[in-house]
């Protein structure tokens, strides 16, 4: 097919619309997906350029004979291991850092080195739907733990450690989103994060600390990770470029103990990651230009989540619950029991609203019917509060009776919020 006849077909195609009779998508609140306008288009295209230009073999796979393949490029994990060092023991060196096909790569390899079917896997509830899928493909036995505005309760995970145990059947791993968690956006504090990392020794068990939104954090103070607080080398942190830079560059890496990042090099099976955008993104981290990217996309999503939050104050008052989070892309709305949320959430739909339904996010049938997630990552600014009066006209309408306030009164204010 010929250039021009490429851009006529494209012409005729109609964006943000489903195909069939659904109705068009005018505000997308639904993936965890970095706004466009924040990639750093010339500063990475300039160290592209600048790292083919140092070595052209870093087009080619990585090198068996510096760990290249198996590990990742070596000056990217350097400059994670400077900026991370401090969740590790003295003496971390590059064999506790592994580059990984973005944070997902990071997961799947743990999960996949470490568990057999019938093994116990302990997540939080709700979670991130996709972790749920994966210890699901291995067959593992997988066992829910609720998380609340402090994250998961540890307390309650204790208790499921210990019966596992008990059963003769000890859990092999416990995943966890301890900052900003996917998808109610709350915090871990730190004396349960210095619990987990001991309960996981005592257990004989390896917790897979999600960090992928620890770096987009807006207010409050930064707690230190579950991995600092490990002694026994239980711990795998996971981060990721993909929500800080850009996602199609597919890189992110996991950091923790060599036994274990060993046990994950022979697991390997994906040639590893790219070494070009690797030094690409060594080079951006080591020039400062990151921080500064960092700096201006995080004012930018600041201002998008206050947005959001007004309006959600303005349009959705009385007929939902929520906290502010201090950082990551999601609200979570509990609707209101007056609010028949099936109802509502195909209002919405017709509405031209996309938006994760809470069921997503729970692994048993029947959960999460009044939960929505709202991710404001990805929506303009400026398009934010007509997306919100559409949510909320839907939310009315979904509402039994007389029992729904009318828009923009004060009578229940959401929880939480500022």
């Amino acid at each position: 097919m010929s250039g021009p006849e490429l851009a006529s077909r494209a012409a005729r195609l109609t964006p943000f619309r489903y195909q069939g009779d659904k109705p068009a998508v005018l505000w997308s609140f639904t993936g965890g997906f970095p706004d466009p306008a924040h990639f750093p288009v010339r500063e990475l295209s300039d160290c592209l350029a600048a790292a083919a230009g140092e070595d052209p073999e870093l087009l080619q796979y990585g090198s068996s004979a510096d760990e290249s393949l198996r590990y990742g490029e070596r000056s990217l994990r350097q400059a994670l291991l400077t900026r991370h060092g401090d969740d590790l023991p003295p003496g971390a060196c590059l064999a506790n850092v592994m580059l990984t096909q973005g944070g997902i790569g990071a997961i799947e390899l743990a999960f996949r080195s470490f568990v057999d079917p019938g093994d116990a896997v302990v997540v939080e509830a709700p979670t991130w739907g996709v972790a749920l899928t994966l210890a699901r493909q291995l067959r593992a036995d997988v066992h829910a733990v609720p998380a609340g505005p402090a994250g998961l309760d540890v307390d309650a995970l204790e208790a499921k450690l210990d019966a596992l145990r008990a059963a003769g059947r000890p859990a092999k791993i416990v995943y966890t989103i301890p900052t900003f968690q996917t998808p109610t956006g709350t915090v871990m504090p730190a004396a349960n994060r210095r619990r987990l990392a001991a309960l996981a020794a005592r257990h004989d068990a390896i917790v897979v600390e999600d960090g992928t939104y620890a770096a987009l954090r807006y207010d409050g103070l930064a707690q230190p990770s579950v991995q600092s607080f490990d002694t026994e080398g239980r711990v795998l942190r996971v981060g990721s470029f993909s929500k800080t830079v850009a996602p199609a560059l597919r890189t992110g890496w996991v950091t923790g103990d060599r036994a274990l990042l060993s046990v994950l090099a022979s697991a390997r099976s994906d040639l590893g990651v790219s070494q070009w955008a690797a030094r690409a993104l060594a080079l951006f981290l080591e020039s400062g230009q990151y921080d500064a990217h960092l700096s201006r996309m995080l004012a930018a999503y600041r201002r998008k989540r206050d947005v959001l939050d007004a309006a959600l104050r303005r349009e959705c008052a009385g007929l939902a619950e929520w906290s502010v989070p201090d950082g990551g892309y999601f609200f979570w709305l509990r609707l209101r029991e007056h609010v028949d949320a099936g109802k509502a959430k195909r209002l919405a739909r017709e509405r031209g609203i996309a938006a994760r339904p809470g069921e997503q996010f729970f692994g048993t049938p029947g959960d999460g019917g009044q939960l929505l997630r709202i991710a404001f990552s990805q929506v303009a600014e400026e398009r934010i509060p007509g997306g919100i009066a559409a949510l909320g006209e839907a939310l009315r309408s979904g509402a039994a009776g007389a029992a729904a306030p009318e828009r923009g009164t004060d009578t229940a204010r959401p929880e939480g919020g500022r």
